[in-house]
């Protein structure tokens, strides 16, 4: 990105920033990064960081959930029943889950939260999925120095 703008800037006083050269050659110059990264094999940790949650749907008779966290990717499942926050629609999980995974190939990501219930079996509250794939070859995001912080 610093790049681009220093390149930008010097094509000013020439008088060719509007052809978009710039645009141009950054293109090339990825396409030419994704082939190379697309080559090789590396492998990956994959770190998750889980915060907090918001406004969870209560899925128990009058009382709100008791959630927990499962995430899987790949072959590895880390689930957090055990650890389930009794009675909390707005739980602070403040922990972070480690993934070791092979890039190109990587599996997606898959976050579930569901409602602990002893008596008639969990919850699901909610889910997401995520292409670590995706964030992994975007230029976009790997320009990023501070990646932002998701919310789902």
């Amino acid at each position: 990105m610093e790049g681009r703008m220093a390149m930008r800037q010097s094509m000013e006083p020439l008088g060719v920033n509007h052809l978009n050269v710039v645009n141009r050659l950054a293109d090339i110059e990825s396409d030419v990064i994704l082939k190379r990264m697309l080559l090789k094999s590396q492998k990956m940790i994959v770190r998750v960081y889980m915060i907090e949650g918001f406004d969870l749907s209560s899925r128990d008779i009058g009382g709100y959930s008791d959630p927990y966290l499962k995430l899987k990717c790949g072959n590895k499942v880390f689930n957090e029943r055990n650890n389930y926050i009794l009675d909390e629609p707005a739980p602070k999980f403040h922990k972070h889950y480690d993934f070791e995974s092979l890039f190109p190939g990587c599996p997606m990501l898959f976050i579930d939260c569901f409602d602990f219930d002893d008596l008639f079996g969990d919850d699901l509250i909610g889910a997401t999925t995520i292409d670590l794939e995706d964030r992994y070859f975007l230029p976009e995001w790997r320009a990023l120095n501070n990646k932002p912080i998701e919310f789902r």
